[in-house]
């Protein structure tokens, strides 16, 4: 019984080799939200006044929880002790990427997201690596859901729901849940 375990683990390996099935690349993302309830939001690097929130890849054998803080660090600069852990989301978001977009075995996008109260000051927001982003600034998640590109606008109408969920405004004062 061994021998016909290994065999047909051998060959459904090959054809899984073979097909080149496209996928949903698995990643996080963050909503990072300042005293005042704004939320932070990168004008993207590729894409002229294209505004999102913070987001990519988690590496194999990483949490999310742990790739959240790496990705929002090298987008940002925002070190994980400027940060406090507000909420997870339970619930997966996907989307896919635009034909134009997809690579030969990448089809959409997967997300964990995660929502931190921003606990510094603007000046540690250095914009990391500067590879994502070449701007930021502080918007309202209603303006972010309004600027986002198309094929993303669902999963941001989502995380808009996240937010209200989790972050309350009575009289100015900000009270995250």
């Amino acid at each position: 019984m061994t021998n016909l375990k290994t065999f047909l683990w051998m060959f459904f390996k090959k054809q899984c080799q073979k097909t080149h099935s496209q996928k949903f690349r698995v990643g996080v993302g963050a909503i990072i939200v300042n005293q005042n309830g704004l939320v932070f939001a990168g004008m993207r690097k590729d894409r002229a006044n294209v505004w999102q929130l913070p987001q990519g890849g988690v590496i194999i054998g990483e949490s999310p929880k742990i790739a959240v803080y790496r990705e929002i660090e090298e987008e940002t600069g925002i070190k994980p002790e400027s940060l406090k852990l507000i909420a997870q989301n339970d619930t997966l978001l996907a989307y896919e990427l635009p034909p134009a977009l997809r690579s030969k075995i990448v089809r959409g996008q997967v997300h964990y997201w995660f929502i931190f109260r921003f606990t510094a000051t603007d000046d540690k927001i250095t914009l990391g690596d500067q590879k994502e982003f070449i701007n930021w600034k502080w918007m309202t998640m209603d303006e972010i859901v309004g600027q986002i590109v198309p094929f993303k606008r669902c999963v941001y109408q989502q995380l808009l729901d996240f937010y209200r969920k989790n972050v309350k405004y009575v009289e100015e004062i900000v009270l995250l849940m």
